[in-house]
C-alpha cells in the first residue's frame, strides 16, 4: 500500500515538473514572438521614414502624404448635400 501511494507521488511530481518546464518554455516563446513583432514594426517605420526623406530630398511628392485641408473640406461639403426633388414645390 505504501508503494502505491509513493508511486502516485512520483507521477504527480513528474507531471508538475513537466508542466512548469513547458510553461516556462511557452512564456519564452510568447516574449520572443512579441519582441519580433515590435522589432519588425520598428524596421518598417524606419523604412517608411527613409522613403519620405528620400522623396523630399529629390523634390518629389512621395511616401506618406497628408491630404490638403481645402480638398478635404470640399469633399465633405459635396458629400453632405442631399438633392431634394421637391425643392420648388416647398418654396
Amino acid at each position: 500500500m505504501c508503494f502505491v501511494v509513493l508511486n502516485f507521488d512520483l507521477i504527480r511530481i513528474q507531471f508538475v515538473s513537466v508542466f512548469i518546464t513547458c510553461s516556462i518554455f511557452a512564456g519564452a516563446l510568447l516574449v520572443g514572438g512579441l519582441y519580433n513583432v515590435f522589432w519588425g514594426k520598428s524596421i518598417e517605420e524606419r523604412d517608411d521614414l527613409n522613403k519620405i526623406s528620400a522623396a523630399a530630398a529629390a523634390g518629389r511628392h512621395g511616401g506618406l502624404e497628408l491630404p490638403e485641408q481645402q480638398d478635404k473640406a470640399e469633399n465633405q461639403a459635396a458629400a453632405s448635400q442631399v438633392p431634394d426633388d421637391d425643392a420648388e414645390a416647398k418654396v
